[in-house]
């Protein structure tokens, strides 16, 4: 008699498994789901703040971008082997895991920002209007880095301004040409100076209305549009809310880094 009520009670177990999706399609029980989060002004803005985390590109060693570019050349000398010592030498190629992390690193901000700002605009009716304007300032400004990276180092890129959410999404993704890419850049960088304009938002390390001007005009240089990158250094300079800083050699110390950015 145990065994049978065992039997009954096991097939109608598996038959309410197999006749009820949701007994099994559940969202992650161990991390928020994007399906169901981002939902208010508090979880948004921890999206936001999590689209900041790729900009140091941690673990790439003398190549992070805050570094400098000089480890690439005879200025530095590198002990020991790697990624640098490799382009010195003349001997890197494209199985570099350097250049697979950039990639997947810059992508993952890309899509990081891709997603919030859907979010974003889905809930807009529940946020404070000049929330909306800080965070899509911040959010186009980091996209705008992240292809600037990915152009940088390689040229022509897919470029993607929303999510992608199936295979077949996936599959009709290509690249395109990086003149194409900057000028989507250029884009991004306006629009984040716009809506970073007059904003009251003063922490360290967020992105401002000067940084995406003056991205801007970094971007151009590198592109050689130099009306371009003229125009736009202007007006961060016209603005006289920056300076250059006093003493050089003092402004790669801590204390340079964090009273220059008062």
């Amino acid at each position: 008699m145990k065994k049978n009520i065992l039997y009954v009670g096991l097939s109608a177990m598996l038959l309410t498994m197999a006749g009820c999706d949701s007994a099994i399609d559940l969202y992650p029980l161990d991390n928020p789901s994007a399906e169901i989060f981002y939902t208010n002004e508090t979880e948004i803005q921890g999206g936001v703040n999590a689209c900041y985390a790729f900009v140091g590109e941690a673990g790439n060693g003398y190549l992070n971008y805050e570094y400098s570019w000089d480890a690439l050349t005879d200025v530095m000398f590198i002990r020991g082997g790697g990624f640098p010592t490799n382009v010195l030498l003349g001997s890197t190629d494209y199985k570099e895991g350097f250049f697979r992390t950039l990639w997947l690193k810059m992508y993952q901000g890309v899509s990081r920002c891709n997603l919030i700002l859907e979010k974003i605009d889905a809930n807009a009716a529940s946020l404070n209007e000049a929330k909306v304007k800080q965070m899509k300032g911040e959010l186009l400004f980091l996209r705008a880095f992240y292809y600037i990276r990915l152009t940088d180092m390689f040229g022509d890129v897919v470029y993607l301004d929303k999510s992608v959410n199936t295979i077949s999404e996936g599959e009709g993704v290509k690249r395109i040409s990086r003149a194409d890419v900057v000028k989507l850049i250029y884009a991004d960088l306006d629009k984040s100076a716009e809506l970073l304009n007059g904003s009251s938002v003063k922490q360290l390390g967020r992105a401002t209305r000067g940084a995406a001007l003056a991205y801007k005009s970094r971007v151009a240089l590198t592109n050689g549009d130099w009306a371009l990158a003229a125009a736009a250094a202007k007006t961060v300079i016209d603005s006289k809310e920056y300076a250059l800083y006093p003493s050089y050699g003092q402004l790669f110390t801590e204390n340079g880094v964090l009273s220059s950015s008062k």
